[in-house]
Formats: C-alpha cells, structure tokens, sequence
C-alpha cells in the first residue's frame, strides 16, 4: 500500500470515530453502552457498537467508491477496499432486513388488512432489497472493472 493510500485509510477511520463521538458521545465504544431510541409506544435498547459499524461501513463505502469511480478502477487498493466495503455494506443491509422482516409480527396485532406498521415495514423491506441488488450489480461490475484493470497491469 502507497503512503498516500494509508492516509486515506486512516483519515476515514478516523472520520467514522469523530462521527461516532459526535452522535453517540464519548462513552459509545465501551462494550455495555447502549442506545436508547423511542419510538411511538415503542422502547428500543440498542448496542452502540452496532451504530459504529453502520457507520464505518457507509463512509467506507461512499468515500473509496468515490475515489474508485475519480480514479477511474485504475487503483487496485482502492478498489480493492471498495469491493470489501460494498461486501460489508451487503451483510449489514441483509441484516437490517432480517431485523424488519421479524417487526411487526407479534401476537397483539388486530389484523393484517389494517396494518400500517406492517405495510411500512413491507414498504422499507422492498426498498432495502432493491438497494440490495443495486448494491451487488456494482458489485459485479467493480470486480470486472477490476480484474480487467488488474490484467492490463500485468500485461494479459
């Protein structure tokens, strides 16, 4: 890795953590601090790790797929680090879509015709999936790019 790409590295590490105090306070990275969301009637206690994952993997994601797109795949570290980010932003999309899939369907509902909490979650949980697929075709093209970028290199 080039200097200038370990400063990169670093310098959004170091984004992801000054966001992380700016939202969730100083004390977010101990193991027991949770976040605390209410919402309506509804009291979600949640791991503040959690957030801070979130939020690594979006601003990896958007700032090496950036410089991916500028620097035109011609930077393998760069997209190399951009495919792993689209890959982390992936399993936490489909874990978030986990969580919606199981809201909404405890036993204290009235109906499913008139359901609005459920038809929003139906609403969100199509939304993540097409995000989903969008996220896993540029998947697909950024390692094509790559690898095309990649053997031009080594002379194939």
């Amino acid at each position: 890795m080039k200097t200038k790409e370990i400063i990169w590295f670093f310098t959004t590490i170091a984004m992801v953590t000054i966001i992380n105090f700016y939202f969730l306070g100083l004390d977010s990275l101990d193991a027991n601090a949770t976040l605390d969301i209410n919402i309506h009637d509804t009291y979600f206690v949640i791991s503040s790790i959690n957030f801070f994952v979130l939020f690594a993997v979006l601003l990896f994601f958007l700032v090496y797929t950036i410089r991916m797109i500028v620097f035109k795949y011609e930077n393998i570290t760069i997209n190399s680090i951009a495919i792993l980010s689209n890959i982390a932003l992936s399993i936490v999309c489909i874990y978030v879509m986990c969580i919606i899939s199981l809201f909404g369907k405890g036993e204290n509902h009235i109906s499913e015709a008139n359901d609005p909490v459920g038809d929003a979650m139906h609403v969100l949980f199509c939304m993540l999936l097409i995000f989903q697929i969008l996220l896993l075709l540029f998947l697909a093209y950024s390692g094509f790019r790559t690898g095309i970028t990649h053997n031009k290199k080594r002379g194939l």
